[in-house]
């Protein structure tokens, strides 16, 4: 198995994804960035980037998965460790530009199972977005999965993911075959309901 992603954190954090199904030719030229001052390389372009801080560990994908994981088994109710938060975080730049089904999967079964008020469910959230808006097509599962978490809002709430959907989909900017998948999968009353 080559070592294929890596993920780079400028707060001292470095972690590499061992994936055999993603390709090194999939390998972005500029590191993404996130909030707080994260950034992801892939680890075929790590090399552009070095010598990393002085203050940074190398911490493999697996062992920083295991470990949130393990710890969100063991918090107390609505407690998010730090190793989860960067899991999230992670999740939700990486999957942009490398899907796969399993880890988007267990990204979204996480978030949805920490609730509507999650850091999880925000970071899932600004994953639909992004997806949305991509010049990338949009996977059929997360097209579903995007309508699912607008249905499943309470409608007299704030309705964060309803609000997002409108908004792209009011914008002659978003993709249209992106726009297209999801429409794909909306009943009359959604789509009569963002045409208001």
């Amino acid at each position: 198995m080559k070592d294929t992603d890596g993920l780079y954190v400028s707060n001292g954090l470095h972690f590499r994804e061992r994936l055999s199904r993603l390709s090194l030719s999939a390998a972005p030229k500029k590191p993404h960035t996130h909030a707080a001052g994260r950034f992801w390389i892939k680890e075929a372009a790590k090399e552009q980037f070095l010598p990393p801080p002085s203050n940074a560990d190398f911490i493999p994908y697996n062992i920083l998965h295991n470990n949130a994981i393990h710890q969100r088994q063991h918090s107390v109710d609505g407690q998010i460790n730090y190793d989860l938060r960067i899991l999230f975080t992670f999740w939700s730049c990486f999957l942009l530009r490398n899907f796969n089904l399993s880890m988007y999967a267990e990204f979204a079964q996480l978030a949805f199972a920490d609730g509507f008020a999650s850091f999880g469910m925000s970071c899932l959230l600004e994953y639909y977005s992004k997806a949305l808006a991509s010049e990338t097509a949009m996977h059929e599962r997360v097209a579903i999965g995007y309508l699912e978490l607008v249905i499943s809002e309470d409608r007299d709430g704030s309705r964060p993911a309803f609000t997002a959907l409108k908004s792209a989909w009011r914008n002659g900017a978003t993709n249209m075959k992106n726009r297209k998948r999801i429409s794909d999968f909306m009943d009359a009353d959604l789509k009569a309901e963002l045409d208001q």
